[in-house]
């Protein structure tokens, strides 16, 4: 709105879309913070503790930032009394009747790393200058309270528990802090006590209610006043620009594989040498199952083929595999398209985002469940042997093809149903992602792990047990040869 976009925040007005009622003022007289929903003095004033009578009052918008203190803890005068330069860390602050700012210097510095705290900076000289460098190592990790205290001490209440926070520090030479979980963070002093204050241990990093990243990705800016940048921090097993991708589940989709490999606005023949390859390979794959389904195709379509069930079977995978080379083919070109920002209709991409993996699913699962009862109606026909029914064979046949769609295609249809392309503006990317429960993603890792396992240990059992069945069929005709010569 009013290209708003598109100029530097520091140029707005200090009460806008942006500033209004976010519990920070941005205005000389705060301007931006009143009449909103949460302030008790609206719609003209702020609420103060009177540093005079202790008591509660609304402050009216001409006494903010006056140079004159009336609440407690120099609350109206947070303009003249508390600076943040991007240069250096420091608070300062202005006592009551004095006219010189007093300053306060952060001396510690704590690090949150795969949800353990670290002590990085102890700064005990308040003299020594704000550019420094720190190695985060093991022995710098603050220890939780469950890792220096009894269950018995643990069961406590926080209050009664909190009387023993010396007791750490006292016995225990190498803990230099510990922390309780959910208030207190303490550190050992040089005379082995314990010095313990609260800690904010729920701070939610999503750049004040603006995380666009993906996964439960941690999101961080270059500057709490004005920030121009962000980046994230993923969760295990998590990764890409916004999280977007994962390592978790069953196999990895050809956007995880190849898709950050690909520049885009960058001509084909300057991508790199991992993209040419892979498009050639993919070429030659493409050519040789092209080949090998038209010649499958005509091969089983013959009359004697079809006469039995075992021929529909093979036929009909024929065709399967033949789609979902061609799905394949399709796939790759269009991620190759559409990562070089060639094709960027979003309604054309956003089709092939939601349909496009999960028919590429479905018919290679069709084709194996198709090969496994190719093996089953092979070992029935030898155990039946004359009394094999052809007619009723084909006729079975036909059901259980149109089955094996049916529910290879339902089996499936969580897919769509949770696919979406996200927008990576700062990479000027368009990635196409799924986003599933836990629940989900468990349902998800099943039904594909199903789709393998189960049609190969079909393969695996039916022939042992052709083989096992054409052993004693010969051991009929040829007494002469043991049953173990004929496995």
């Amino acid at each position: 709105f009013n290209y708003t976009d598109e100029t530097e925040c520091q140029d707005w007005p200090c009460s806008n879309a942006y500033t209004r009622c976010n519990r920070k003022w941005n205005c000389h007289n705060a301007a931006d913070e009143t009449n909103c929903p949460d302030n008790p003095c609206r719609p003209n004033g702020h609420p103060c503790i009177s540093i005079l009578t202790r008591n509660f009052t609304c402050l009216p918008l001409s006494r903010i930032n006056d140079g004159i203190v009336d609440c407690a803890g120099g609350y109206d005068e947070q303009n003249r009394c508390e600076q943040i330069p991007n240069s250096s860390i420091q608070l300062t602050y202005r006592c009551f009747n004095e006219t010189q700012c007093v300053q306060r210097e952060v001396h510690i510095i704590f690090v949150e790393f795969h949800q353990h705290y670290y002590l990085a900076l102890l700064q005990t000289n308040s003299s020594l200058p704000w550019k420094f460098s720190t190695r985060i190592i093991p022995q710098h990790r603050c220890l939780s309270i469950r890792e220096v205290f009894p269950n018995h001490i643990q069961s406590l209440s926080r209050w009664h528990h909190a009387k023993q926070y010396h007791i750490p520090c006292q016995k225990r030479s190498n803990v230099t802090c510990f922390y309780d979980d959910d208030y207190f963070m303490c550190l050992c002093n040089m005379d082995r006590h314990a010095n313990c204050f609260k800690f904010d241990f729920s701070h939610i990093y999503d750049c004040f209610g603006y995380n666009y990243y993906e996964n439960e990705g941690r999101c961080f800016v270059d500057n709490r006043t004005c920030p121009t940048a962000s980046s994230c921090l993923c969760k295990e097993c998590y990764f890409g620009s916004r999280c977007q991708f994962t390592t978790n589940g069953f196999g990895l989709s050809l956007d995880i594989i190849l898709g950050y490999s690909i520049q885009p606005k960058v001509h084909f023949l300057q991508q790199p040498n991992t993209v040419k390859i892979s498009t050639a390979v993919t070429a030659v794959v493409f050519v040789i199952g092209l080949i090998n389904g038209i010649l499958c195709v005509i091969t089983f379509k013959t009359k004697e083929s079809l006469a039995v069930g075992s021929g529909l079977y093979l036929l009909a995978a024929s065709i399967t595999y033949f789609v979902a080379i061609l799905l394949f083919a399709l796939k790759f070109l269009f991620l190759i398209l559409s990562q070089m920002a060639i094709i960027t209709n979003q309604s054309f991409l956003s089709s092939i985002c939601v349909y496009m993996d999960m028919l590429l699913k479905s018919f290679l699962a069709v084709g194996e469940w198709l090969t496994a009862f190719v093996h089953i109606e092979r070992m029935w026909t030898i155990k039946c042997g004359v009394k094999f029914n052809k007619q009723k064979s084909k006729r079975i046949a036909k059901n259980i093809i149109f089955g094996i769609f049916i529910l290879t295609f339902l089996s499936f249809i969580h897919d769509p149903i949770r696919r979406s392309l996200l927008k990576d503006t700062e990479e000027e990317r368009t990635w196409c992602v799924i986003r599933y429960s836990s629940s989900m993603q468990t349902y998800a890792s099943f039904i594909n792990i199903l789709h393998f396992l189960l049609p190969l240990c079909i393969n695996f059992i039916s022939t042992i047990m052709i083989i096992v069945l054409i052993a004693r069929e010969k051991l009929r005709t040829r007494r002469e040869t043991t049953y173990q010569e004929h496995i």
